[in-house]
């Protein structure tokens, strides 16, 4: 699956690799500052907005969900018999396929524009990983 691509050139972005090198929540979802990617054809210089990508992650979270009541009506029945630990432990399980998946795609729903002058963005890809102003 292809990232955003680049206004001005139309290349894909790496935005996969900027998720990987940037500063994120634990478990790799979203961005915790302002970051930006350079395309790597123009060289353009521009700010991930990352607010479909979150929705993307909500939005997989309930699905994953309601499959999961779905696929298996009973569960709650069943894991109400077993020990608390084991419970826990079956509904980690069940949820780190949905993690695995998230994070790899949760980056490739995130738009970008061009940063503005003055604005301040981490750009985690360059060689120092400068902070623009």
């Amino acid at each position: 699956m292809p990232g955003p691509y680049c206004p001005s050139c139309g290349v894909s972005l790496p935005i996969v690799k900027v998720w990987q090198e940037g500063k994120t929540d634990r478990g790799g979802f979203s961005l915790n500052v302002k970051t930006g990617v350079v395309c790597p054809n123009c060289g353009k210089r521009l700010v991930i907005l990352q607010h479909w990508a979150v929705v993307a992650t909500v939005v997989a979270f309930l699905l994953y969900a309601l499959l999961l009541f779905e696929a298996f009506p009973h569960a709650e029945e069943q894991l109400s018999h077993m020990s608390r630990p084991l419970a826990v432990l079956i509904a980690l399980v069940a949820v780190l396929p949905v993690l695995g998946f998230e994070s790899l795609i949760s980056p490739h729903f995130s738009k970008v524009r061009p940063i503005k002058d003055g604005e301040t963005a981490d750009f985690p890809l360059d060689n120092n990983g400068s902070r623009d102003v």
